[in-house]
C-alpha cells in the first residue's frame, strides 16, 4: 500500500474531510486514506496478503457468531476521530472489531475507533502502519492494535487498554507460527491459529 498523495489542482494544500472524500470520482479498484486531512493512496494488496486478511477475519468472525460484537474487513470506512463527515482521520484498517453498534449508526462508515484493529503489513505500508497509524490508534482510544508481517510470519500485539501512554513494553507481545494459538484480549475466549494464518 503505498503513500501518493493525491494530486491537488492549487498550490495551495487544502485538508479533506470524509465529506470531501466520500465525493471523489474514482476508477475501479482505487482507494485512498485521509491521515490529518491528507489522502495517501492505497495499492490492491497482494494474494499472500489477502490469504491472511481472510483467515485471520474468518476465524474472528465464525468466533463471534451469534454476538453483539462486530468483525469488518476492508474496504470499511472508519472515521477515527468520531467526527463523522467532519473527521480528517479517515482509515481504512484491514480488519475492525467494534464492540459499540451507536458507532455504526450512519451506516456508511464507523464514526469513532474500533476496540481492535487488524493491520497486514506490505513493503510500502511498513512505516506508515508501524508509526503514524499506530500513533492515531491509541490516541483515538483503539484498545487492541495488531501488526501482522507476512514476511516473518509474525504478529506483534499492543494492549493499548493496559497502556494507554504506548510506553510499557509488557503491553506488546510478539508471536510467531510456533506460538501457535494467539488469543484475543479483548475478546475472552477468542484465539487465532497462526498454524492456518501463515499455511
Amino acid at each position: 500500500m503505498g503513500a501518493l498523495p493525491l494530486p491537488k489542482s492549487d498550490t495551495k494544500e487544502k485538508l479533506y474531510t470524509y465529506e470531501d472524500y466520500s465525493k471523489w470520482v474514482l476508477r475501479k479498484g482505487e482507494r485512498y486514506e485521509l491521515i490529518g486531512g491528507v489522502p495517501y493512496a492505497m495499492a490492491s494488496p497482494s494474494v499472500g496478503h489477502q490469504r491472511i486478511n481472510g483467515e485471520i477475519f474468518r476465524q474472528i468472525a465464525n468466533f463471534l457468531v451469534g454476538s453483539q460484537i462486530q468483525v469488518f474487513n476492508s474496504p470499511f470506512d472508519v472515521c477515527l476521530s468520531g467526527k463523522g463527515k467532519k473527521d480528517k482521520d479517515v482509515l481504512q484498517p484491514d480488519i475492525a472489531v467494534v464492540f459499540d453498534e451507536k458507532k455504526l449508526e450512519n451506516e456508511m462508515f464507523c464514526n469513532g475507533a474500533p476496540d481492535l484493529v487488524i493491520e497486514i503489513l506490505s513493503p510500502s505500508s511498513r512505516t506508515r502502519d508501524w508509526f503514524i497509524k499506530m500513533s492515531k490508534y491509541r490516541k483515538a482510544g483503539v484498545r487492541e492494535y495488531w501488526i501482522v508481517d507476512p514476511r516473518y510470519r509474525q504478529i506483534d500485539v499492543f494492549l493499548f487498554d493496559k497502556d494507554p501512554t504506548g510506553m510499557d513494553e509488557s503491553a506488546v507481545m510478539s508471536y510467531t507460527v510456533e506460538d501457535g494459538k494467539i488469543p484475543v484480549s479483548i475478546i475472552s475466549g477468542c484465539e487465532v491459529d497462526l498454524r492456518t494464518v501463515f499455511k
